[in-house]
């Protein structure tokens, strides 16, 4: 995220409905099975919560129904409860109401629905009543589409030590629910398989996690490492099931030899004030060591490399410790936020297991004074259905991360600031 000005934020705002989504879907016709089954839409983003017509010919939904949806070229399937139908002129025709993203629950369930293609069998509820039972098929008549190509940008901690294990969270746009996470050497395709990246995470406690681990945004894994894993910079590659995959380059470490404390924890991001000394202390420190506090926490709508302090001044280096001043006037503030890193020679890294936390003084709070449309001449502050644009926000005490925050938030996203 950049700050334009000490008092000035400029932002990228993009207006979006999901009609104007469904606008743009163009699927294929519905290939139905000998017995009709036929779904309108036959198509839908996976991004939208959309209203389902189910109208086959011996499936009876008085009671209700399910339809199962399976991906074609996979075994990856999804339900989708049908709602009953009290109508007895049409008791083969329902609705059925699914949010497309979020398509289940537990690794490879949760998130958003796999773009592809699906076949589908809907089953009505119960049996013994004319109003039930029954089923119907068709294949190849469903399409799931993603709005765009997967993008990887931060992987937060970004570091683990062979034999460690430990949840990290991945950033970027257009993850789904069978997203699949690589570990590569760098600059290479070859898959590091020392280390194992598609685990659920366990949260706060010893059971895995089995929801919000997959959203569009955010993939959380754990990640697994060998004892015999060399220590060293990787690459990160995400693949969708459909092919369209990305990569983060030089986003994760196998990291040396952990750091083992910082002389200070915490400290203010007032203005002009003067840098801040940190002594890294460690049992072996890398060769020619850069300290960072690296940003761990939610960046919003920067970047976690935007918001990472590079240690300046670095002196004082031994085996066993480095110091360096750190420049945190207005930088992000976060409890924890950050994770004390040393960089070094050979990819080689040292973290610690200890964070470092940015406080905002209580009087310091931020306020906005005006909002300007800075494309145009003027103050304009509306913005049209479908249309993206750059704000200037005015005010008092922003500081490094600073986005706009919008009452409501619907159909508004800020990207960029």
């Amino acid at each position: 995220m950049k700050i334009a000005a000490r008092r000035r934020l400029a932002v990228g705002v993009v207006a979006t409905t999901s009609a104007l989504m469904a606008g743009v879907l163009i699927a294929p016709a519905s290939t139905a099975a000998a017995n009709g089954l036929t779904i309108s839409p036959n198509g839908v983003v996976n991004t939208q919560t959309q209203t389902l017509t189910f109208d086959g010919t011996d499936s009876r939904f008085g009671f209700g129904g399910n339809a199962t949806f399976t991906r074609i070229g996979t075994s990856a399937t999804f339900e989708v409860p049908i709602d009953p139908d009290p109508d007895p002129t049409s008791l083969d025709r329902a609705d059925a109401e699914f949010n497309f993203a979020d398509a289940g629950s537990g690794l490879g369930g949760d998130g958003p629905a796999d773009a592809g293609t699906y076949s589908v069998l809907v089953e009505g509820e119960g049996e013994g009543s004319p109003a039930s039972g029954g089923s119907d098929t068709c294949v190849s008549c469903f399409t799931v589409l993603s709005p765009g190509a997967v993008a990887v940008t931060s992987v937060a901690p970004n570091s683990l030590r062979p034999g460690q294990s430990g949840d990290v969270s991945i950033l970027g746009n257009n993850f789904e629910r069978g997203s699949r996470v690589d570990v590569l050497f760098p600059g290479t395709d070859f898959v590091d398989s020392t280390v194992n990246a598609n685990n659920a995470p366990n949260g706060t406690d010893s059971t895995p996690d089995t929801s919000g681990i997959t959203t569009r945004t955010e993939l959380k894994r754990r990640v697994i490492i060998a004892a015999g894993a060399t220590a060293g910079v990787r690459d990160i590659r995400v693949t969708n099931l459909d092919g369209n995959t990305a990569r983060c380059d030089g986003c994760f470490f196998v990291s040396g030899a952990d750091l083992t404390s910082v002389s200070t924890t915490s400290a203010f991001n007032d203005p002009g004030q003067a840098l801040t000394t940190i002594t890294f202390n460690g049992t072996s420190i890398a060769a020619n060591p850069v300290p960072r506090l690296e940003f761990v926490g939610n960046p919003g709508s920067a970047s976690r490399t935007d918001l990472t302090v590079i240690g300046q001044n670095v002196r004082d280096v031994t085996g066993t410790s480095v110091t360096a001043d750190f420049d945190l006037a207005n930088a992000a503030p976060g409890p924890n936020a950050y994770q004390p890193q040393v960089r070094g020679d050979g990819g080689v890294v040292n973290s610690c297991g200890c964070r470092f936390t940015v406080i905002q003084r209580d009087n310091r709070m931020p306020t906005l004074t005006s909002l300007d449309r800075s494309t145009d001449a003027g103050v304009q502050k509306n913005l049209r259905q479908g249309e993206s644009a750059t704000f200037s926000a005015t005010g008092t005490n922003f500081s490094k991360g600073a986005t706009l925050l919008f009452t409501p938030p619907e159909g508004l996203t800020v990207t960029g600031a």
